[in-house]
């Protein structure tokens, strides 16, 4: 925004110098230098904000595609931790009946792994292992995506808001 400003303010200095500069004939040439000069700095400031805001455009949109991109894979990561955890407490209801009140009682993902590991029988298991890192690898990857996603929220955010980006060239920001 600053840059077009500062470009419509040297293309009215151009325009009034020009004028005045036809209105006198005895120094028309030097004026002329001058006001070529000032029309010549008017459009590389306009070309240069053209090409900032450009290039701005195609980070916004791309910043756009990965934010979807990541708003699904976590949501991808995060029914298949749901799933290996109804896995894991299908497989020990079968291999450990005994505990079955205890493990299906509705309780967080969380507290449930940590009730796994209470058990000795149940951190022996190889079986039981494979599911607690598998789920706690889903988790890990929820997580990254999170923060992934909040950072190019905010990399939308301040490109939208950037002053030296022309704002009819931005692409409408999308609702979360």
């Amino acid at each position: 925004m600053w840059l077009n400003i500062v470009a419509g303010l040297l293309f009215v200095l151009f325009a009034i110098t020009f004028v005045l500069v036809r209105r006198k004939t005895e120094i028309r040439d030097r004026n002329y230098f001058v006001t070529g000069q000032l029309f010549a700095l008017a459009l590389l400031v306009l070309t240069v904000s053209l090409l900032v805001s450009g290039f701005g455009r195609l980070s916004q949109i791309e910043d756009q595609e990965n934010l979807k991109f990541a708003v699904q894979a976590e949501r991808i990561y995060t029914e298949q931790a749901n799933e290996i955890l109804t896995q894991a407490k299908s497989a020990l209801v079968d291999r450990y009946p005994q505990y079955e009140k205890d493990l299906m009682t509705g309780q967080k993902p969380a507290n449930f792994l940590q009730q796994l590991m209470s058990y000795p029988e149940f951190r022996a298991s190889e079986t039981i292992s494979m599911y607690v890192d598998m789920y706690s690898n889903l988790w890990a990857n929820v997580y990254s995506t999170r923060e992934v996603a909040a950072e190019l929220r905010r990399n939308i955010r301040y490109r939208s808001r950037n002053p030296f980006y022309m704002g009819f060239l931005m692409p409408e920001l999308e609702s979360e």
